[in-house]
């Protein structure tokens, strides 16, 4: 019996140690890579609207693109995790947003990428009245998805901790009782073959 609660606590522990690994573990790396490749977007962006060297802002559109694309697919992954009805909505909030920054962030490109002092002030001017307040709201609360990840994460790690010390209480607790339990029997059948034998021996001195 305390062979199979073992096998039965293994069995949930792993599943859940699984799904806490899935679910918070890789996404919270997912989520910090978003975030992350999010800001060199921003970065690249204002590179592009900055420099003046054709060159080096042809580079940075190619980089622009790339992070752009990276950060798509790490946020796809993160919308796969997704456990708590909180990190739905904080989900939902980012992608109602996004698509607003991507098309204010490429007309600051294409306002800013041309050689002319004038048109790169203006996507300058763009960019900090308009890209950067929404880039602020945006990264704000993916940190908010960060750290209601790892708060669930942490909950979960209690759980499976209180889980693990539940269960071996049970099992101390199942073993020990199986002990008094033979020792008890083990008593029973000592004094059924015992008493007979006694008896048994006192019959053949009477006898004898």
């Amino acid at each position: 019996l305390a062979g199979v609660l073992g096998a039965l606590a293994m069995i949930v522990t792993m599943n859940r140690y699984q799904h806490a690994l899935t679910n918070y573990g890789f996404s919270q790396g997912d989520i910090g890579k978003a975030m992350t490749v999010f800001t060199d977007v921003r970065s690249a962006t204002r590179g592009i609207i900055g420099y003046t060297d054709q060159d080096l802002v042809d580079g940075l559109i190619a980089t622009h693109d790339e992070k752009k694309q990276a950060f798509i697919e790490y946020w796809e992954t993160v919308g796969e995790t997704l456990v708590s009805e909180k990190e739905q909505q904080l989900y939902d909030q980012v992608n109602e947003q996004i698509q607003q920054y991507w098309d204010l962030d490429q007309e600051a490109i294409d306002t800013g990428k041309v050689q002319i002092a004038e048109k790169r002030a203006q996507a300058q001017d763009l960019m900090q009245n308009q890209v950067a307040p929404l880039y602020n709201d945006i990264y704000d609360t993916m940190r908010e998805l960060m750290n209601e990840n790892v708060r669930e994460g942490d909950a979960l790690s209690n759980t499976l901790n209180i889980m693990g010390f539940i269960f071996l209480l049970i099992i101390v607790g199942v073993i020990v009782l199986s002990i008094l339990i033979a020792t008890r029997m083990g008593h029973s059948i000592s004094q059924g073959i015992a008493t007979p034998l006694d008896a048994l021996a006192k019959r053949l001195e009477t006898f004898a």
